[in-house]
């Protein structure tokens, strides 16, 4: 193909005009190639410029969801640290004693006390009204649905679940707190019991009467002994002789439970005294109707008299 040449013709479209170029072979061959190279190049250079921006982009659309996904990381980890304070919070709580909610009334020496009621004979009558008492109820008050995200639905379950374990140490701790107002020990160390509780001879009267507490024989001037928390309702130190309780205290140990302490010698408490377990309350006596020194010793529970051996632990 040497000697080869190309002629050229361009045509003008508005006339008849035209021109003409005339060049070797390997000339237009090369020219050729230089227009495809240029071509071929401004694709290339448009597809890359729309790649990268398409490329930006998505780039923009995936730093937008990392953001998303930062801040709602940020905020599961604020609210997992809640729930984790929460745990050391209730883990570490002071729960109050929840006695007042059982109708407690040895709290405060300020308390009012009942009154108390003599009868015919000089004897005591502790009875009250039975206090009212709240039904027993366990759990959490009822609540919208539980969520359905995983977070949502463990903070959920975590408020629920305190709530309980609220409720569960608050009663624990009420029943440790009414466990040290109930009378589980014997006021008196040492003697013997010589009168049960119930019916019984009047060693006064050849009848059979009703005995409301027991009688524990020990010498005069043995020490009588509070046997669980309380305060002091009545101190009575004025007797007749041959009638009643003699000289006698009364104890409120509240949630309804009351005791009392006949025929003493002598009182070492006050009236609104607040007292605790083993606290001395008097010595034993002969005052009163007695055939001998000896404790008479009453529990009265929500006012009925109820037999002491069965609140005896020790």
């Amino acid at each position: 193909m040497q000697g080869r040449k190309v002629r050229l013709a361009f045509f003008s479209l508005g006339g008849s005009e035209y021109r003409q170029v005339e060049m070797s072979w390997s000339t237009f061959v090369l020219m050729l190639l230089l227009i495809i190279g240029l071509l071929t190049g401004l694709a290339m250079g448009v597809v890359y410029y729309v790649s990268g921006a398409y490329q930006k982009h998505q780039l923009a659309e995936i730093e937008r969801d990392h953001q998303k996904l930062r801040e709602n990381l940020r905020h599961y980890e604020e609210r997992v640290r809640e729930m984790a304070d929460g745990v050391d919070g209730v883990n570490g709580v002071d729960i109050q004693m929840a006695a007042d909610d059982a109708g407690e009334v040895v709290t405060d020496s300020s308390v009012g006390l009942q009154a108390v009621i003599l009868d015919a004979e000089d004897n005591i009558d502790p009875r009250i009204d039975p206090a009212t008492t709240q039904p027993n109820r366990v759990g959490v008050s009822a609540s919208t649905a539980p969520p359905t995200d995983f977070l949502s639905r463990l903070e959920y379950d975590f408020r629920q679940n305190r709530e309980i374990q609220k409720e569960i140490s608050g009663r624990f701790e009420k029943d440790r707190a009414q466990a040290h107002h109930i009378p589980t020990i014997r006021p008196l160390i040492s003697g013997r019991i010589t009168d049960l509780f119930g019916s019984r001879s009047d060693p006064f009267h050849s009848r059979t009467r009703h005995h409301n507490g027991i009688d524990i024989g020990a010498a005069h001037g043995t020490e009588v002994y509070s046997p669980a928390a309380g305060l002091v309702e009545m101190v009575k130190t004025g007797y007749v002789r041959n009638r009643g309780y003699g000289r006698a205290v009364l104890i409120n140990h509240g949630y309804g439970i009351k005791t009392l302490y006949g025929h003493l010698s002598s009182i070492s408490v006050k009236h609104g005294q607040k007292i605790e377990r083993w606290q001395v309350l008097g010595k034993v006596g002969q005052t009163g109707r007695a055939t001998g020194p000896h404790l008479h010793y009453e529990v009265w529970v929500n006012g009925a008299s109820k037999d002491p051996l069965q609140y005896i632990l020790n």
